[in-house]
């Protein structure tokens, strides 16, 4: 009986490990050898300086990065606002998102963009603006945000 439940479920989670919706959900780590869960700090925008010294934190399990801290905010965010939306890993150690470009008229409006990691402590955003224009973004991983 233990045989032919153990067969059962390795037959199950085959299944479920070869089925593209399994595949395509979103994910916050990239084959297990980076995360980004944690507390993130905007350390350069090329955005005029937009929310230069946020700090977004991504929670495991979610494909979100919500702001937690707020600094130079001409996007007109609130704490907790959703910055980085439908993150998904890619091939190659990037992954994809949705990043925050203005919520000033009251709405939340974002373009696509990617994330490219340059270490395990930095990584690089590169994105559009509500204008239309490149943007690129480095933040860093911080223990914890100033001020907490």
């Amino acid at each position: 009986m233990k045989r032919y439940f153990f067969a059962l479920s390795a037959a199950i989670v085959t299944l479920f490990t070869q089925c593209d919706t399994i595949k395509n959900l979103p994910t916050n780590t990239s084959g297990g050898l980076f995360s980004l869960n944690g507390n993130w700090q905007l350390a350069s925008s090329s955005d005029n300086k937009a929310l230069e010294g946020t700090v977004v934190t991504v929670v495991p399990g979610y494909s979100n990065g919500t702001a937690r801290t707020l600094a130079n905010n001409t996007y007109c965010l609130r704490e907790g606002d959703v910055v980085w939306k439908n993150l998904k890993s890619l091939q190659g150690g990037t992954f994809s998102l949705n990043s925050i470009v203005n919520s000033c008229n009251g709405t939340l409006s974002y373009t696509d963009g990617t994330i490219t990691v340059l270490t395990n402590d930095e990584i690089r955003i590169a994105t559009k603006s509500a204008n239309n224009s490149d943007v690129l973004q480095t933040w860093r991983r911080v223990a914890n945000p100033s001020g907490q």
